[in-house]
């Protein structure tokens, strides 16, 4: 299977847009069952991050 440079950069690192999109596509939403919105992502990517500074 033959991968473009766009699709190899996607497995590594996606912009936030992109995450967004993906989500609304598989149809995940919050506890309260919302979509899921910007800020919502980048507080989640934030705790992530905090608690697994290692992890990139």
């Amino acid at each position: 299977m033959i991968r473009t440079s766009e699709e190899a950069l996607d497995n590594i690192f996606l912009p936030y847009n992109k995450i967004l999109n993906r989500l609304h596509l598989l149809e995940i939403t919050t506890k309260q069952g919302k979509e899921i919105s910007y800020m919502d992502l980048k507080k989640a990517i934030n705790v992530m991050l905090k608690k697994h500074p290692t992890c990139r």
